[in-house]
């Protein structure tokens, strides 16, 4: 299946799960999520609002602030194809609708550079057992961390697990896919610690 066949494919699917499967897998990524050393590790993280039916990610983003860790989430920019990792304070408070709806970071908020942050969770349409996602097609997430030694982490429901996705050599690897059944764990992974 081709890729814009495949990203409508689970777009159709992600959007048609009931509000109660989608609140039980925020809560059972969440977990897991939390449960990963390196995210006890992390000093600065890139996370995301989820939006359009996308594994709840707000649990995460309020205890990683509650904490005391530094909170980017990501401000985009469509004409660029790109993204810049802001740092909010109160969540949702710093936050307003950017392209398309989704919620992002005011303009106001700082910068911080892709170098600097430990951790990244990643959002994606479809993700393979080899560590590669699909995402919407506009590359940002890809360009982000092609120059960002952080560990990515993706978050996704079980369903949208397939073997292969036809990763292209520009395509960024995760370390990690969490579901609400499992933690995968790709090679990767090693590389990361050997140099962190």
């Amino acid at each position: 299946m081709k890729k814009e066949s495949l990203r409508q494919v689970f777009l159709r699917k992600r959007l048609a799960l009931p509000p109660e499967e989608v609140a039980w897998a925020g809560e059972r990524v969440a977990e897991l999520f939390f449960s990963l050393p390196a995210y006890r590790q992390a000093k600065t993280l890139l996370l995301y609002c989820a939006f359009r039916q996308e594994v709840p990610t707000k649990r995460i983003i309020s205890a990683s602030l509650a904490e005391g860790k530094l909170v980017a989430l990501p401000a985009t920019s469509r004409e660029k194809k790109e993204i810049t990792a802001r740092l909010i304070k109160v969540y949702p408070d710093d936050l307003v609708p950017g392209p398309g709806g989704i919620p992002e970071p005011r303009p106001t908020c700082p910068s911080v550079p892709p170098e600097e942050i430990d951790l990244v969770a990643v959002p994606g349409l479809v993700f393979d057992l080899k560590g590669y996602r699909l995402g919407y097609g506009w590359g940002c997430y890809d360009r982000f961390l092609s120059r960002s030694p952080a560990l990515r982490v993706g978050l996704a429901y079980d369903f949208q697990v397939v073997e292969d996705v036809g990763a292209e050599p520009h395509d960024q690897r995760l370390h990690f896919l969490i579901t609400p059944s499992r933690i995968y764990r790709f090679d990767e992974v090693e590389v990361w610690e050997k140099r962190s």
